[in-house]
């Protein structure tokens, strides 16, 4: 404070208010420039395999297996995965006859509070909301793919994503698979479908 000594005091209040307010721009400046990456934008929808699921008789319901990674370096929690307004895109294989195709309502969502640690991946199943009566004459059954948007859910946000790939299990599941899967107990090997 040497060279402020021989200053009026008035002069020394001027000086520190003006430091005081540069040091306020700078610390927006720096705060802007220099923030901390969001761990959410490190979160990917790496595939979605479907399965179909017999509920009954010639009855299946889809179901569908994400698996989501985390790029990032920290671990991100997740509180679920949407699908909202799909259309599902059927395509032949093998040789399948469908008699009637039901949609509940137009979304489905996982909720499954999850941590995804740094450079790992975690799995969600959820039973999408549409059935089908079918008679599978030659299997596999029909390719299933969904056109819609997927949604990852954060802790107060949620963020659109596209899975990377997809596929369908190559056979028909029953119930009792579908429930046990993803499990230790399951016949089904998790890396099954991408």
């Amino acid at each position: 404070m040497i060279i402020l000594d021989g200053l009026p005091d008035t002069a020394k209040y001027i000086i520190a208010g003006i430091l005081i307010i540069l040091g306020v721009l700078g610390g927006y400046i720096l705060q802007d420039t220099w923030r901390e990456p969001d761990q959410r934008s490190n979160i990917v929808l790496r595939s979605v395999g479907y399965f179909w699921v017999e509920t009954a008789p010639e009855v299946y319901q889809i179901g569908a297996v994400m698996r989501i990674y985390n790029l990032g370096s920290q671990t991100t929690f997740l509180r679920g995965i949407v699908l909202d307004a799909a259309q599902p895109q059927i395509t032949g294989r093998g040789q399948s006859y469908l008699r009637r195709l039901t949609f509940f309502e137009p979304k489905a969502e996982a909720k499954d509070d999850n941590f995804v640690k740094a450079a790992s991946d975690a799995r969600y199943k959820l039973m999408l909301p549409i059935r089908m009566e079918a008679k599978i004459v030659f299997p596999p059954p029909a390719q299933v793919a969904y056109v819609g948007t997927w949604k990852l859910k954060f802790r107060s946000s949620e963020r659109a994503v596209t899975p990377e790939q997809t596929a369908t299990y190559e056979r028909v599941i029953t119930r009792t698979e579908w429930d046990t899967l993803l499990k230790p107990t399951s016949t089904i090997p998790a890396d099954a479908v991408p």
